[in-house]
């Protein structure tokens, strides 16, 4: 179904919670609350992909251009719409190297091109993929590439949030926008009580995202790499601040 759900529901409903709000006076509904809604759509954007990385997902197909002072002479721009980058594929009108469309490629890192030589394979120099050099490497033409997506913002408060967002979760933002204003108001129990609620509701997004496929067969075991140094832990994606 559609996302009906505007920011200006999130923040009437926001307003709700307390007798002592005052709409349009603790803070501006067209610049500050709009931008706060969609900051914290973002963060639950950012959260998604540490849990299911394909559950805000997306994919752009990608043509090879110029990239100047690159390591290769070309390059495919990683997509801006991308938070989390999970698989890129050949498609029928990838260049060079061997396969056919659908065959995965595989991202390894820029100072170890050959860790995967039975694969096409590219690296991540800044923003852009490159040819990892290898005989079966793509060299240019359209690579596939799948992410977890960042969400689209509303460009007002009566705009729908994006079309991916799961309005079941609504009061993770509603909560936000309360905790919010109670702060801002100088009530900082209320606001204490709404972000220890805020909570609760995000321990359920989080089981939301971990169960919403419980049957899903594979060949293989699904194993969860993270190639990075630290991962921040999921309870300090809300922090104390309003």
């Amino acid at each position: 179904m559609p996302v009906t759900t505007t920011p200006m529901n999130i923040i009437t409903a926001a307003y709700n919670y307390s007798s002592k709000n005052k709409p349009g006076t603790i803070a501006t509904e067209a610049t500050e609350l709009l931008q706060l809604v969609i900051r914290r759509l973002r963060r639950l954007y950012a959260l998604a992909p540490r849990i299911n990385y394909t559950y805000f997902a997306g994919f752009a197909e990608v043509d090879a251009n110029a990239e100047s002072g690159g390591p290769e002479d070309e390059g495919w721009e990683r997509p801006q719409e991308a938070e989390s980058v999970f698989r890129i594929e050949r498609t029928s009108h990838t260049v060079g190297g061997q396969g056919k469309p659908r065959d995965e490629v595989k991202i390894v890192g820029y100072d170890d091109v050959k860790a995967e030589e039975g694969y096409g394979c590219v690296f991540r120099m800044g923003q852009t993929y490159f040819s990892a050099g290898n005989p079966l490497d793509p060299t240019g033409g359209q690579l596939r590439i799948f992410f977890s997506r960042r969400p689209t913002d509303p460009t007002t408060v009566n705009d729908p949030l994006d079309v991916q967002w799961t309005e079941q979760f609504n009061d993770l933002l509603i909560l936000d926008v309360a905790a919010y204003l109670a702060a801002k108001d100088g009530r900082d129990a209320e606001a204490a009580s709404l972000r220890a609620e805020r909570k609760e509701w995000l321990q359920q997004f989080v089981m939301f995202l971990e169960h919403c496929e419980a049957n899903e067969v594979r060949r293989l075991a699904n194993v969860r790499r993270f190639n990075t140094n630290t991962l921040v832990p999921l309870t300090t994606f809300l922090p104390a601040a309003g």
